[in-house]
């Protein structure tokens, strides 16, 4: 097996911190990669950093799904490397973001819930990669913290740019209903347009994809070109509502698709309680069978409208002649349940929601059409990401994440590795603003892969354990055979290892992440 590349230290929030005027100042002094560069590149390359929401990994072209319209995808893939096992750090938006941009797990950030509470000290990669000379740009939708970057747009003006212009302009989706029942069968209908008549042309939809697409070409068009850039394009695609436009609905309204049936009342009953209780909140219990295919039909199409309009923001790269000079990722911030196990969108871990797509592309530094095994996770994507731009501390770094760069470069295997998921009990997040309180590492809930395993802890009445080469359905706990009771002992033991005795929480905070 071929040897790991060498780590690179990271830098720690105090070394950042005070050191930051002075990477400011050598920024053009750090324009060499690691080691001479990978690949025989000495650039420091320009970064443009892709996100959807909410996309599976296994719906994809390149992924081996012939269902999937995804012909951009697949040619970046192509061009590039496919990391096939990787993980996010946490099933939610906020937290699952929010390690991207720290580097950290969720209980290191402390970031749980879906709402904006960041520690103002916190080491973020834009923070480094502006202080090392980097022009840096977000566009989209943020859900994480954006200090650091030096041009935000999110989505609140993004709608609010579109509503100046069409004055009636409308989100797709957005029905207003009153009552608990109409909120159920609201947030259906929401995942299920594919099974409506086209929409209506006189009314001026704000797709919030377009915006993004335009704002990177106009970036790129005006940019610094005395600078390196980091983009980060947060798509909303293909998170519900599963509403892409018409052309793109219309291309699935009549698809024949593979979809998951949904769950006798026999099998939902034997749900553990909290996939029983999130079916409930979600009026899940009652859908049908012609409901769950308009809704796999709709998220179809929503995948099918991302992979547009990442092809638009590739063709915008191409047009300002940077493509062969920048470092193209594309991820999502976490999957999609879409019926499996019977359960609809994030927070669990199963393969589903908790394993993500990732493909990256650097000319003549990835192997193209190269595709990386070995368990990885997105602290590693960051550690790739700053070993690329040539990032590294003198005093180490106390980052967790591994750099997997030279394996893409090499065309080889990083190794069986391993990766950690955290979800926190909403009951043990505080709820004042600003607040912050103390949680035991026990009480989170966890997934721990390592190798063909994965160990899930929703509680101490909750464990699961399944071997991924034999059951990748994830349909037989283990957890309560004898026969595996090395491997769960196995599992707990690394859990353990990787989860402090005490954890900060964040509570709500002002806005100011966007």
């Amino acid at each position: 097996m071929t040897d790991r590349p060498r780590l690179h230290p990271r830098p720690t929030r105090r070394a950042f911190l005070s050191g930051a005027s002075s990477l400011a100042l050598a920024g053009p002094a750090i324009a060499r990669l690691p080691g001479g560069g990978r690949g025989g590149r000495v650039d420091r390359p320009n970064v443009l950093f892709i996100t959807a929401d909410q996309h599976r990994f296994d719906v994809a072209g390149f992924a081996g799904n012939a269902h999937a319209h995804t012909p951009n995808l697949d040619r970046l893939a192509g061009e590039g490397t496919r990391i096939t096992d990787v993980y996010c750090q946490s099933p939610l938006c906020v937290p699952a973001r929010q390690t991207l941009v720290t580097g950290r797990y969720a209980h290191d950030h402390g970031s749980f819930a879906n709402w904006l509470a960041f520690a103002p000290e916190e080491w973020t990669v834009a923070r480094a990669l502006a202080a090392a000379g980097y022009d840096t740009a977000f566009f989209g939708k943020t859900h994480a913290d954006t200090a650091g970057f030096r041009t935000v747009v999110d989505r609140n003006e993004m709608v609010r740019a579109f509503r100046a212009d069409h004055a009636d302009a409308v989100v797709p989706g957005k029905i207003h209903r009153r009552g608990p029942q109409a909120r159920k069968s609201f947030k259906l209908h929401q995942m299920n347009p594919g099974t409506l008549p086209p929409g209506d042309d006189s009314v001026s939809v704000f797709h919030m994809d377009e915006a993004v697409v335009g704002r990177t070409a106009a970036f790129l068009a005006r940019r610094d070109r005395e600078a390196p850039f980091f983009i980060w394009a947060s798509l909303l695609a293909p998170h519900p509502p599963f509403y892409p436009p018409e052309e793109w609905l219309a291309r699935f309204r009549d698809a024949r698709l593979p979809f998951h049936a949904p769950l006798s009342e026999e099998a939902a009953a034997r749900l553990p309680a909290r996939e029983r209780q999130h079916r409930a909140e979600l009026g899940f219990e009652a859908v049908t069978p012609e409901a769950m295919l308009g809704i796999t039909r709709s998220y179809y199409a929503a995948v099918a409208w991302a992979d547009h309009n990442v092809g638009r923001l590739l063709s915008a790269l191409e047009e300002a002649g940077c493509a062969e000079d920048t470092l193209v990722v594309y991820t999502s911030d976490h999957g999609e349940m879409l019926g499996e196990h019977g359960l609809m969108f994030k927070q669990s871990f199963y393969e589903g929601a908790v394993r993500v797509p990732c493909l990256v592309r650097y000319p003549g530094a990835v192997t193209e059409g190269d595709v990386l095994g070995g368990v990885l996770q997105r602290v590693d994507l960051v550690a790739t990401l700053l070993d690329f731009t040539g990032l590294e501390a003198e005093d180490g770094g106390d980052l967790p994440g591994v750099s997997f760069a030279g394996a893409m470069s090499a065309g080889s295997t990083p190794g069986a590795g391993r990766a950690l998921s955290e979800l926190a009990p909403r009951s043990q997040l505080p709820d004042e603003v600003g607040a912050t309180g103390e949680l035991e590492g026990a009480r989170l809930q966890q997934m721990v892969r390592v190798g063909r395993h994965k160990y899930m802890r929703y509680g101490a009445d909750d464990e699961r354990l399944f071997d991924l080469a034999e059951d990748p359905g994830e349909t037989r706990n283990l957890a309560g055979d004898p026969k595996h009771a090395s491997t769960l002992a196995r599992l707990r033991s690394e859990l353990a290892a990787l989860t402090p005795k005490t954890v900060t929480v964040r509570g709500p905070d002002a806005p100011r992440g966007r």
